[in-house]
């Protein structure tokens, strides 16, 4: 496991693929444009899957995750801020 300080960029495949298997990190690809509805269902699949940290390029997404109580950091301006947060 990573130091509180590790940069999102610090974690290699290997490393992913390690927290995936013990139930720490899940990666669920979002691969066209979602309508701003759907931002409910993703804060939604937060709150299910009890996530502790939404990472995302999306500063919607974050500003409604956030709203609702959920840290949530944009990946490619927060990345070390959400690095801090991972165990």
């Amino acid at each position: 496991m990573r130091t509180p300080s590790c940069s999102l960029y610090d974690i290699s495949l290997p490393e992913s693929q390690k927290m995936i298997q013990l139930g720490s990190m899940e990666i669920i690809p979002l691969t066209t444009e979602i309508p701003v509805e759907a931002y409910a269902l993703r804060v939604a699949t937060c709150r299910t899957e009890n996530c502790r940290l939404l990472v995302s390029a999306d500063n919607r997404l974050i500003e409604v995750a956030r709203s609702e109580k959920i840290e949530a950091f944009n990946i490619e301006t927060e990345r070390n801020e959400a690095g801090r947060h991972l165990p």
